[in-house]
């Protein structure tokens, strides 16, 4: 999401550390690895999710990054617009998980480019963006659900 803010702190870099070791021991040149951080609200995914991406490229290992607001059906006002009018409007149908499950899909099988969509949240409007992904190894999901 373009506008996003990140507060990283010396726990998400930690954390993420000890994640990237993880990975780092189970990935082999030849496939792709997905990772998926999920949390609630405010529980510091982004963050988390973020250093992880960060750590693995430090360690050569091309990674990105998909972020789960980028899939919600409503940009982010819009959306919290919806959800005031009616409590009924939270949940996973409020999120176009199939679109990110078959991104990830994709990157597994060695598709690139992808086409993801991608929130400007200034803006409150939601647009596609062009994601290569042919030398990655690792593609990170981050998001609530």
């Amino acid at each position: 999401m373009i506008g996003d803010k990140l507060l990283i702190e010396q726990h998400h870099t930690d954390r993420a550390a000890e994640i990237c070791d993880l990975v780092e021991s189970r990935i082999r040149p030849e496939q792709r690895f997905t990772l998926s951080v999920a949390g609630e609200s405010g529980a510091g995914k982004s963050e988390l999710a973020y250093e992880v991406y960060r750590l693995l490229n430090e360690r050569g290992i091309n990674a990105g990054i998909l972020q789960q607001d980028d899939y919600f059906v409503f940009p982010p006002k819009t959306n919290h617009e919806m959800r005031r009018r009616n409590l009924e409007q939270v949940g996973t149908y409020e999120v176009k998980l199939c679109f990110l499950d078959s991104n990830l899909r994709s990157f597994k099988r060695g598709e690139s480019p992808i086409y993801k969509p991608l929130v400007v949240f200034d803006e409150d409007r939601i647009t596609t963006e062009e994601m290569e992904v042919g030398d990655l190894g690792v593609l990170v999901a981050e998001g609530t659900y």
